[in-house]
């Protein structure tokens, strides 16, 4: 239900957002992630139950600079794999539906060609194998690091795969998800 929310909140926001943008290009510098999650935030709070939060990333892509503006909520920090070399992205704010007032910061990163930017849930770096050590962001990152060569499919398969593998459990607790940005 709270996804739902969510969802449904975030269309509203965008549609409130690009409406009057109609006769300029949609970028990062006319959409502001940070206002965007600011009042999702505080529609949220002000729909749910005071314990229903979630974390959230929220990011717009201008094709023509490559620029990539964002808002990350308390999400697991997004990794950019540049030249083999991974960076963790900015975490810009709170968890979205906890707090009323909660301020949000928006970040920009330049993409180039080659680089590789990998989003995930929580239910990816934090399952545990049979000693209670999680898969962690570490491995991810070096995971996806060996593989970045590979076609998109490929990377996001190897990962889940190994998850599964590293706990030894068919079925996961949590939701397992990967999505992979490659600027060509």
């Amino acid at each position: 239900m709270l996804m739902a929310s969510i969802q449904s909140a975030m269309r509203m926001e965008l549609r409130a957002s690009v409406e009057p943008l109609t006769s300029q290009a949609l970028n990062g510098s006319r959409l502001s992630t940070a206002r965007m999650v600011s009042e999702l935030n505080k529609q949220l709070h002000a729909t749910t139950a005071p314990e229903k939060f979630a974390t959230f990333c929220y990011a717009v892509y201008d094709e023509e600079s490559g620029v990539v503006t964002y808002t990350n909520a308390g999400h697991m920090p997004p990794i950019l794999i540049r030249d083999g070399a991974a960076q963790r992205l900015d975490i810009n704010g709170t968890v979205v539906g906890a707090f009323p007032f909660s301020g949000y910061d928006e970040s920009r990163i330049q993409l180039v060609r080659g680089d590789l930017l990998v989003c995930y849930t929580d239910g990816i770096t934090e399952p545990e194998n049979e000693y209670g050590e999680m898969f962690g962001e570490e491995r991810l990152i070096e995971l996806v690091g060996k593989n970045a060569d590979r076609e998109d499919s490929t990377i996001i398969e190897t990962v889940m795969d190994s998850v599964r593998q590293w706990t030894g459990v068919p079925e996961l607790s949590d939701d397992m998800t990967v999505v992979i940005v490659r600027k060509l």
